[in-house]
């Protein structure tokens, strides 16, 4: 059996997971709405949060995009090399360190709750990720940081 198959994806927790990032006025407020969601649907107790997250003008788009962006894997010249975005770490840690490792889950919820991207990492009960969260995809926070960068660089 798939590590995956175990996690049951109700249609209602799927659309829950779409929205996490339009709810969210900071990414530590989106770090708690994933944990939150996690132990909701999945009864998995864990912390979440984001670590390094710094501004880029343009985050690598190869393998993640926006919402209505696009990805551009083989860098073609006339595609978006990049999106303003924030680029760091992301940390999860299981409460009981029992069960499944903290990889099993993100490889399970990764591509449905959008705007959560993530690259290079793993672990056991306690992990880390490479993440990229994209402006655009973030309306209550995304543009702050883009307004600041703009203000700074003037």
């Amino acid at each position: 059996m798939n590590e995956m198959d175990h996690y049951h994806w109700t249609d209602k927790a799927v659309k829950e997971a779409g929205k996490l990032r339009l709810l969210a006025t900071s990414p530590d407020d989106f770090a708690n709405r994933i944990q939150a969601w996690v132990a909701k649907h999945h009864g998995v107790e864990m912390t979440v949060a984001f670590a390094c997250l710094t501004f880029h003008p343009l985050c690598s788009c190869t393998h993640a995009a926006p919402v209505g962006g696009v990805k551009n894997f083989s860098c073609h010249k006339h595609l978006p090399s990049g999106y303003a975005g924030l680029h760091g770490r992301l940390h999860l840690s299981k409460t009981i360190k029992a069960g499944e490792y903290c990889g099993n889950l993100i490889g399970s919820f990764n591509n449905r709750i959008t705007g959560l991207n993530t690259g290079t990492g793993g672990g056991g009960h306690t992990s880390q990720y490479e993440v990229t969260l994209f402006c655009d995809d973030f309306p209550k926070f995304g543009y702050k940081y883009i307004g600041e960068y703009m203000l700074d660089n003037i």
